[in-house]
């Protein structure tokens, strides 16, 4: 209800996201110029490791794997007081 065009925003950068994850060409295969930019990308970091454990049979790095897990919590909560803060400001579409 705040921005009309930010389903089309998050929409477009999650395909984004996913071209340039590593889903299609491993990001190990890029200069590593490049690849420090790729790995911005959490669903990068983690398909990697998942790379690692399938594909070469090593164990994860699961201090990269628990970075992430944090960062995702702390989004997660942020965005739930967000949701909380900001309740009484969304349609009521459903009631």
């Amino acid at each position: 209800p705040f921005v009309s065009d930010l389903k089309i925003i998050i929409s477009n950068m999650i395909w984004m996201m996913f071209f340039l994850s590593g889903v299609i060409v491993d990001i190990n295969s890029f200069p590593p110029e490049l690849k420090k930019y790729f790995m911005l990308n959490p669903m990068a970091v983690m398909i990697d490791e998942f790379r690692k454990v399938v594909l070469h049979y090593q164990m994860p790095d699961f201090g990269r794997i628990a970075a992430i897990s944090l960062i995702s919590l702390a989004f997660l909560v942020f965005g739930f007081f967000i949701m909380k803060r900001n309740d009484s400001k969304y349609p009521k579409l459903f009631e």
